[in-house]
């Protein structure tokens, strides 16, 4: 009988072991101090990124901009926010959206010890979906980047491997010129990875 209850209690702290090892680590949280952010061509983009609060009160990181003047807001953290080694992963970024959150691309973007970037895309009709908070899924095979065509990656070694230590880098969102002024609430980043 004791062996049966010392299986049993073996086995909850495996099972408690394993989701806690499973668990989505937090990358970045604007109720928190975050790193600086660089706008790329700001002032002739007309375009703007500040910390402050979502329409309904929860800490987010508002990026505006008018489309007359471009057509993509790109910004990246100085310096980067710290990743796990992984094998594959799921990086979530959670998204405030309002009447003026047009767009059509939506990126993320890492980077590595031997400064390659690499974008990983996603395809939003933002005008389809609901206003409000919605979650951002982006899933990473970092052992095979070569066959995904939504995977771009550039940069003084352009090798197409995630070579560690990497960071968290920053975004990129395509909208169109027509729309008139947008803008878009970020939340929390997270990323849950599969150790090696």
């Amino acid at each position: 009988m004791y062996a049966a209850i010392g299986m049993i209690r073996f086995l909850c702290l495996l099972i408690i072991f394993s989701t806690l090892n499973a668990a989505a680590l937090e990358i970045l949280n604007p109720a928190k101090p975050i790193p600086a952010i660089s706008l790329v061509a700001k002032n002739l983009r007309k375009q703007t990124a500040e910390v402050t609060t979502a329409p309904d009160g929860k800490p987010a990181l508002k990026l505006t901009w008018d489309n007359s003047d471009a057509n993509k807001l790109e910004f990246f953290f100085e310096p980067g926010a710290d990743l796990p080694e992984f094998e594959k992963a799921v990086i979530e970024v959670e998204v405030y959206l309002t009447q003026n959150s047009f767009s059509n691309f939506f990126h993320i973007r890492l980077i590595d010890s031997q400064v390659e970037i690499f974008q990983f895309r996603k395809f939003l009709r933002f005008d389809k979906l609901p206003m409000g908070w919605q979650t951002f899924r982006f899933e990473i095979n970092a052992e095979d980047l070569n066959s995904d065509p939504n995977i771009r990656t550039w940069g003084r070694n352009a090798n197409r491997k995630i070579n560690y230590p990497a960071k968290f880098f920053g975004f990129c969102i395509d909208f169109s010129r027509t729309r008139g002024n947008g803008e878009i609430y970020i939340g929390k980043i997270s990323i849950q990875p599969e150790k090696k």
